[in-house]
């Protein structure tokens, strides 16, 4: 009769694989094409932030780029604000006011605004 010499489990045991069902495959390969969906999801994302990045950095350029050309002579705002409006003549119906031209930071002045408490009383006056 021939000796059975007991072994060690672990030391018999070389490698364990489960045996790969249909529905194992099928979870495996919608694993798969979940994480190629987000691969694509991230990959189309990355894109369009660098292409945000691209026009940002465009825009800056253009910016710097207007900066090194302005001065003083060149440069342009909204004019101020109009200051010591006078009262030349009044009657029950009409007013009859004038002031002095504000600055214009290099900026046409093409009309001016008349309100009166908050509201629009004329627009457009030259």
């Amino acid at each position: 009769m021939k000796e059975v010499e007991p072994q060690n489990s672990v030391d018999s045991v070389k490698s364990v694989q489960p045996a790969a069902t249909k529905s194992d495959d099928s979870s495996e390969e919608q694993e798969h094409k979940e994480d190629e969906e987000m691969d694509e999801h991230a990959i189309e994302q990355e894109l369009k932030r660098r292409q945000i990045k691209r026009q940002e950095a465009d825009l800056m350029h253009q910016y710097h780029a207007k900066l090194k050309d302005l001065t003083m002579e060149n440069f342009h705002d909204k004019p101020d604000e109009v200051n010591s409006i006078r009262l030349l003549n009044s009657t029950q119906t009409s007013v009859e006011i004038e002031w002095d031209e504000p600055c214009s930071n290099n900026s046409n002045i093409t009309g001016y605004t008349v309100y009166l408490n908050e509201e629009v009383l004329v627009e457009g006056l030259n």
